[in-house]
């Protein structure tokens, strides 16, 4: 893959953490029915911000960002699940909205990384 298409591939994929984060905090926000909200939150919390991140900041393909970052987005609800029940504070929507926070502003910085990485001729 060259510059470019490494490129583009990160910013597609900055743009699509973007978009699922904000789709599914609206969806939360907005207390649509579960079969519209769950879906979209499901999305967005396999998405990220484990891949994002992974191809921010480490050297991984985007095949093997996208293995590991899945892995990585289930273990990481899962823990944020736990701390929750675990502190007496169980609320899904908080934990969920944090976790889409987390993946809107990783996906911004991927985006930036990869716009200034191409202008620049480096490989993001």
């Amino acid at each position: 893959m060259d510059v470019k298409d490494t490129g583009r591939a990160d910013r597609s994929l900055g743009v699509l953490a973007i978009v699922l984060a904000v789709a599914a905090a609206v969806c939360v926000l907005a207390s649509l029915p579960w079969e519209v909200r769950f879906p979209m939150v499901v999305l967005a919390c396999l998405i990220g911000p484990a891949i994002p991140a992974l191809r921010l900041w480490t050297e991984l393909d985007l095949w093997t960002a996208c293995v590991v970052g899945l892995g990585v987005d289930v273990a990481l609800v899962m823990v944020v699940a736990q701390a929750m029940v675990l502190a007496g504070a169980w609320g899904p929507s908080a934990g969920v909205l944090l976790l889409l926070a987390v993946t809107g502003v990783v996906g911004l910085l991927l985006l930036r990384h990869s716009a200034t990485a191409v202008a620049g001729g480096e490989a993001p």
